[in-house]
């Protein structure tokens, strides 16, 4: 016979949620949280998939900038899933702001070592679990680097002929 889903029922399914383990990193200790929820690796993707959007919305491709955010992704899910203080963006904060500091942010773990040992203390299902999302909305994705690229193209080839030209 199957229970009822009560009020308590659902807390205790929400419950295994909250159990993290703890990542020696040098001199630093990091909770990481074991199961990641569905429901925040989308708002990981679409976060992300946002900010592809935002380059492509800029009147002139900066390919550092461009370059610099797909190595977010990861930070963004460090940020979702572990104590790592990764500034979180409000409302005041403007896009190409926030996206910046993320950028730097992603830098230092990067430099530092923390991404890469994080990272490999995630479990495979866990990263399949974002990978499989991304991949779910990665046409999208695909379509917005493509359209960046071409339109990096299409001002460098302007800029050149606009040097023939003077």
């Amino acid at each position: 016979m199957a229970k009822k889903l009560t009020a308590a029922e659902l807390n205790k399914l929400g419950a295994k949620y909250n159990e993290f383990k703890t990542v020696t990193i040098g001199e630093y200790e990091i909770r990481l949280q074991k199961l990641f929820q569905e429901t925040k690796i989308e708002s990981i993707v679409l976060e992300y998939l946002s900010y592809l959007q935002l380059l492509k919305e800029q009147p002139e491709v900066d390919l550092d900038l461009t370059k610099d955010t797909l190595s977010i992704l990861h930070t963004l899910v460090l940020r979702e899933f572990t104590d790592i203080p990764v500034p979180k963006k409000n409302k005041k904060t403007k896009p190409l702001s926030y996206l910046g500091s993320l950028i730097k942010v992603t830098h230092i773990l990067i430099d530092e070592g923390i991404y890469v040992e994080l990272l490999n203390n995630i479990s495979d299902e866990e990263i399949a679990k974002v990978e499989a999302k991304l991949n779910a909305t990665a046409k999208t994705a695909g379509q917005l680097l493509g359209e960046l690229a071409i339109k990096n193209a299409i001002e460098v080839e302007d800029g050149v002929e606009n040097e023939i030209v003077q």
